[in-house]
């Protein structure tokens, strides 16, 4: 039974680039982004 066992990095050699910046553009964007949806949305409510 052959089993891939992924050791370090998962990302392919051309996305390097991404390793850290991209988790931390993420963890900052998704909060940002669902405090516009919320604040748009009270503002529609009324």
């Amino acid at each position: 039974m052959n089993c891939i066992v992924a050791l370090g990095n998962l990302l392919p050699q051309s996305l390097q680039f991404l390793h850290v910046g991209w988790f931390v553009i993420h963890l900052i964007a998704i909060p940002v982004v669902f405090a516009i949806g919320f604040a748009v949305g009270k503002r529609k409510r009324g």
